[in-house]
């Protein structure tokens, strides 16, 4: 089995969390994770240029952002004045995947089912 990279991130008004993990037959193993300060950035492809800039082959990717979403655009991010589209971001790092969507979502999707 091919072993895959897939970036995650957690897109606030104050921080920005991202993660780059590779993925293989068992569990995901973290190649590296930064936080950036959200509001030291005109926007969200310059802090992903600055995590990613440097690996290739990223197979797909999931931002979690903290905004409404309006696909393929986020409006307004909360807390900060950035209007995030998901095509050119796809573009721009040569991602094949990428989903984006809400942090609430996100965290609803980490809640045990048990």
């Amino acid at each position: 089995m091919k072993t895959l990279k897939i970036l995650a991130g957690d897109i606030g008004g104050t921080k920005a969390r991202l993660g780059l993990f590779s993925v293989s037959k068992k569990r995901p193993c973290m190649i590296s994770k930064k936080t950036f300060a959200s509001g030291e950035y005109k926007n969200l492809e310059d802090i992903l240029a600055d995590f990613i800039g440097r690996y290739r082959d990223i197979s797909a990717a999931c931002l979690a952002i903290a905004g409404p979403l309006v696909d393929p655009v986020i409006s307004r991010t909360t807390n900060l004045p950035w209007i995030i589209h998901k095509n050119s971001i796809r573009k721009k790092f040569s991602l094949p995947r990428l989903e984006i969507i809400n942090d609430l979502v996100a965290n609803a999707y980490g809640i045990s089912s048990h």
